[in-house]
């Protein structure tokens, strides 16, 4: 098995940067569903791209505490989330009422698809009872109470989004300024306090929880930072979220730190990279292996050993670097099997999988109109995934990767070990006796889909006992080619287990429940 993640390089709409009435969010989303399911070339007739969709807020005009950058910043940042590809709505100096019924409509739109939803706040925003609000430009607040009568409750927000269960949802928030609501009645607290946000969730702060913002020029330190690095292609969303800490702190000299709190459970890349250009988890080349492991082996994250293998494939340090990743692997709730030292190599691509394969026979290949020495069969589309969200369909043919003809599993299996997580990737499919292309960006393989191709590499060298111990384990933690291969092992006496007709059944079962389309 090896992924790609697709989406159709076609036709690109954008809403563009409005400044409307929350009247007229529903009238603008509307248009945006039109244009998005406009005529496209008949070539490209069922493939869809990524849904993207973000509501930028930038309030300024406060009576008694106005700001100067913040209506500058939602203007920047709309115009830079268009460029990448979101459908964006701009609200400019929003009352309440404004926002309570934009977030209401977003959030509602959201729940209705897989759209990545992305908010965007730049203003005031204050704490009370440890609990965060965003202040409309409507607000008079005199006494603590009316923080949370009049704010926008930025918890309330965060349990919308895990209500919806959408693909996956970004929040912005420059708005860790200095509490200006403190006189009076209302007790002085600095900055946001932290927050917990649902699965598949990223809250970025300006500030660390319970310090503030500086507001510089026409831009704060924050956005300006935050817009310098979404534009650069091939970064994963946490490392766009370093890189902004480590401007921000030099800009501040140290006196704002940046802050997250993240539940994402996949990659996000606002913008893909060239082939052989992406985002590597490594240093520059310039730096040595003694100085790269010094930085990494200290790291909990299987991610840091990986890159470094793949950096270094002939490392002097392989035992130590085998030593920390079984590290890691024991720490996990599911306890998978350790790694040996010669099963390093099947770990030196990140590239995660996405699609099934097999290669064509003649009556396959006879089948869909194709050369049987030509293309190799998908099978299946792992639901959830980018590629189903595009429509790449099981039955399709894939023709070829960034320009190399795919002609068998084994030519697919070699190329999947070059592409690195973040890169843009083109592919040719066949489907219907057309050619489609498509386009993505290679995501980062989980720890299971890393050890799935231990299995295959030992499977390959025909020694059955470790196939058997990595099936076991797959199985166990509800992995369906895990489930399946099991299975066959029970229904046929492989792999040294005894025919097991009612395991093979339940096995079977699962991994066809599953969409395991050899179940």
């Amino acid at each position: 098995m090896k992924l790609i993640m697709f989406k159709f390089v076609g036709l690109l709409f954008a809403l563009g940067a409005f400044l409307i009435s929350t009247a007229e969010f529903n009238l603008v989303l509307a248009q945006s569903a039109a244009l998005n399911s406009g005529t496209l070339p008949p070539v490209a007739d069922n493939i869809k791209k990524e849904k993207r969709l973000a509501l930028v807020v930038g309030n300024n005009n406060y009576p008694n505490a106005p700001l100067v950058s913040s209506i500058n910043d939602a203007w920047a940042m709309t115009e830079t989330l268009r460029k990448l590809n979101f459908d964006v709505v701009l609200l400019e100096d929003a009352n309440q009422s404004s926002m309570n019924k934009a977030i209401g409509v977003f959030t509602k739109i959201l729940s209705q698809s897989d759209a990545i939803g992305l908010f965007y706040f730049a203003g005031h925003g204050v704490q009370s009872n440890s609990k965060n609000f965003l202040i409309p430009v409507d607000a008079k607040i005199t006494k603590a109470t009316d923080i949370e009568r009049q704010g926008i409750d930025i918890q309330s927000l965060l349990d919308k989004f895990g209500e919806k269960q959408n693909g996956m949802n970004i929040l912005i928030l420059d708005a860790c300024r200095d509490n200006p609501f403190s006189d009076g009645g209302v007790k002085r607290s600095s900055g946001l306090a932290a927050v917990d946000g649902p699965p598949g969730t990223i809250v970025a702060f300006a500030t660390a929880p319970g310090k503030v913002a500086q507001e510089t020029g026409d831009h704060g330190a924050y956005t300006r930072s935050v817009l310098k690095h979404i534009s650069e292609p091939g970064l994963p969303i946490e490392e766009i979220f370093k890189r902004v800490r480590t401007d921000v702190l030099q800009a501040t000299s140290n006196a704002q730190v940046p802050w997250e709190n993240t539940s994402l459970v996949r990659d996000f890349y606002f913008k893909a990279a060239k082939p052989g250009q992406g985002y590597r988890s490594n240093v520059e080349a310039k730096e040595t292996e003694e100085w790269e492991w010094s930085r990494i082996q200290s790291s909990n994250n299987l991610y840091d050993f990986t890159g470094f293998l793949r950096r270094f494939p002939e490392t002097k340090y392989a035992l130590n670097l085998l030593n920390k990743i079984n590290a890691v692997l024991a720490r996990l709730p599911s306890k998978p099997p350790p790694l040996m030292q010669q099963e390093l190599l099947s770990l030196l691509s990140e590239a995660n999988v996405g699609i099934q394969v097999r290669s064509l026979n003649r009556y396959t290949a006879e089948y869909f109109g194709v050369a049987s020495n030509y293309g190799i069969l998908i099978t299946d589309v792992k639901s959830g995934s980018t590629a189903e969200g595009a429509g790449v369909l099981a039955g399709d043919i894939l023709l070829s990767v960034n320009g190399v003809d795919i002609q068998n599993t084994l030519a697919f299996n070699k190329l999947g070990r070059t592409l690195v997580p973040g890169e843009n990737i083109d592919a040719v499919i066949w489907r219907n006796k057309q050619r489609l292309l498509v386009s993505g960006i290679v995501e980062r393989a989980s720890i299971n889909q890393l050890l799935g191709r231990v299995l295959v590499m030992h499977a390959e060298a025909k020694n059955y006992p470790r196939v058997k111990d990595m099936a076991e384990y797959l199985a166990s933690v509800g992995d369906a080619s895990g489930q399946y291969l099991l299975g066959l092992a029970y229904a046929r006496g492989l792999l040294g287990i005894n025919k097991d007709y009612k395991q093979a059944e339940t096995l079977l079962s699962k991994a066809a429940k599953k969409n395991d389309p050899n179940a």
